[in-house]
């Protein structure tokens, strides 16, 4: 009867006979580890050497490698060993008979581009659990209660493994920041204060959920709300609204922190309900801003997804003046009422001064995101040359975030939207200023009528649509 085999080893060595020798003595050690006899363990090691050195002396011209591959069965043991060189092997049993010791079965089996791969099997002695060493199903966490309380992670291993065992339960290597799986740049990102990570624990100490504050410079005082994700096992017991409401009650607690924003996806509504509840408001509408190889499941074809931008403001200070062209202000006006901010629309002034502005290519993304802080005379000149160096970098997406606290920016405004910018959403909150958030599509077509939006969401998305389509 024949059982399913598992691999519980794979060894690649380059095609150097100096390397048969510490190979087979593997070979040798995990046989006796199983618990083979000393006449079964030598056996194995005897004819693994032997084919090894025939197979480098005569397969190979100049350098290759051979892969050896231990498969473990219920009642057997077996030895593969792979490679691309020249095929000779005609005749498995008669190249072996010269050896007294042979394994229990053989077979070769020829993979085209693959090269070949011969196959050796040695039956156990009755004796030997085999299962002690095969590979375990996975099993499935169950929650032991849904108590929570938030915890701050600490720039500590035991607590960077715990976030990362969170974020690969979800993602496993398909998180959009894979850096976030080397614990150097974990640690340098709390360390250094460029990101604040929480779990989200309950009585058991079962890690149920992340959540972290990514700080970025170029807004300070607004931190975004990142890297949510909760494990399978306790969904349906809202431990991601409490979690995002524990880090909203640490970050409001903390001088200098004006307030929170986020960046809810478009192609399901989960995420826009739990801000919504937590008092988030909808601000910002941000087209085709995550690739489909990013999405998952939730993938449509080569079509880049979408998502919403939201904001909670602490601590409204004062009147903001905010330089917003004409036929935007009312709606600006009215996102800033619901977060609470009183704000003037001020007179715009002629363009002046240095042109100031940030750019940053994130090419895994094929975006580009832009920070306009001042638009001088030169901005016009500067757009133009910058738009050409998108397109031929194969960007398909800008995101540029307009500074409306200065009070030339609704003139800015109308070069950037003769240029194929329109409005999106604001950006509230900042130390270094109001910002209108502007996209621009590279001239990819938008499906607007497959964007996921609920309740504040849905509103500000027909606005946007129908002055984007206009």
């Amino acid at each position: 009867m024949y059982h399913e085999i598992q691999k519980i080893v794979s060894i690649t060595t380059r095609n150097n006979i100096k390397l048969v020798p510490l190979t087979c003595a593997y070979v040798e050690q995990l046989a006796r580890g199983i618990g083979m006899s000393p006449e079964k363990t030598a056996t194995m090691s005897a004819v693994t050497q032997a084919i090894l050195n025939r197979r480098m002396t005569y397969a190979f011209q100049g350098i290759g490698e051979i892969t050896l591959d231990i498969f473990a069965g219920l009642d057997r043991l077996v030895l593969e060993i792979a490679d691309k060189g020249m095929p000779y092997w005609l005749d498995i049993e008669k190249e072996l008979e010269v050896y007294p010791q042979k394994a229990d079965q053989y077979s070769i089996k020829k993979l085209g581009r693959e090269g070949q791969r011969l196959s050796m099997c040695f039956y156990l002695e009755p004796d030997i659990d085999i299962l002690a060493f095969k590979k375990q199903d996975d099993v499935e966490e169950t929650l032991l209660d849904d108590d929570l309380r938030v915890y701050r992670v600490t720039d500590t291993d035991k607590d960077i493994n715990e976030v990362m065992k969170c974020i690969y339960y979800n993602y496993g290597y398909e998180y959009p920041n894979p850096l976030i799986y080397e614990p150097a740049q974990m640690k340098a990102l709390l360390a250094e204060g460029r990101q604040r990570s929480y779990l989200a624990l309950n009585g058991h100490q079962q890690v149920l959920a992340h959540g972290a504050l990514s700080f970025h410079g170029e807004y300070p005082g607004v931190p975004e709300v990142s890297g949510l994700v909760s494990k399978q096992f306790c969904r349906g017991h809202n431990v991601m609204g409490r979690l995002v409401d524990g880090m909203c009650q640490a970050a409001a607690a903390e001088e200098g922190l004006n307030g929170l924003f986020a960046i809810p996806v478009a192609f399901h509504p989960f995420s826009q309900k739990i801000f919504n509840r937590q008092g988030f408001v909808a601000t910002g509408v941000l087209a085709h801003y995550v690739p489909s190889k990013r999405v998952g499941a939730y993938g449509d074809g080569d079509r880049r997804m979408d998502a919403f931008l939201c904001a909670k403001l602490f601590r409204p200070a004062g009147v903001k003046s905010l330089s917003v062209p004409a036929k935007h202000q009312d709606m600006v006006a009215k996102l800033y009422r619901q977060l609470g901010q009183d704000c003037v629309m001020a007179a715009p002034e002629p363009l002046g001064g240095e042109t100031a502005y940030d750019v940053e290519y994130v090419q895994d993304m094929a975006l580009v995101e832009m920070k306009v802080d001042n638009a001088g005379e030169t901005f016009a000149e500067d757009l133009e040359h910058m738009l050409l160096d998108f397109y031929r970098n194969g960007i398909e997406l800008v995101k540029l975030c307009l500074n409306i606290s200065n009070p030339s920016a609704a003139r800015a405004y109308a070069l950037l939207e003769a240029k194929g910018f329109f409005f999106a959403g604001v950006l509230p909150g900042s130390a270094g200023g109001e910002y209108m958030i502007l996209m621009h599509l590279m001239e990819l077509p938008m499906a607007w009528d497959k964007v996921v939006a609920v309740e504040g969401y849905q509103e500000l998305l027909d606005y946007v649509r129908e002055h984007a389509q206009g």
